[in-house]
């Protein structure tokens, strides 16, 4: 998947385009700039640049949200192996150890 970094509206001599990072087509390595219609649809070009930057920022939350999830899952596992251990390797103290405790 196209990363959406950079995402914002560019002009290039007097045309209105948008760069959408990754998503932009390239020549020969140069990263071209979208420009829709004749060049001069500024407010259509605001309207892609918005509903671009708020599709990255949604797919930001829900990564996060995975993110969060998954460590929740993996420290409810870590909290069940410390209890399993607890549970099944406590020894009493040696009688020295217990003396010198006092």
């Amino acid at each position: 998947p196209g990363e959406l970094q950079g995402v914002g509206e560019t002009t290039c001599c007097c045309f209105t385009g948008v760069d959408a990072g990754a998503l932009s087509p390239t020549d020969k390595g140069q990263r071209l700039r979208i420009i829709p219609g004749c060049g001069c649809e500024t407010a259509y070009v605001k309207e892609i640049v918005e509903e671009l930057k708020a599709r990255q920022y949604h797919r930001g939350d829900a990564a996060k949200m995975r993110i969060a999830e998954r460590q929740i899952e993996i420290l409810k596992r870590i909290e069940a192996k410390v209890d399993h251990l607890i549970a099944n390797s406590y020894k009493p103290l040696p009688p020295e150890l217990e003396a010198m405790k006092r």
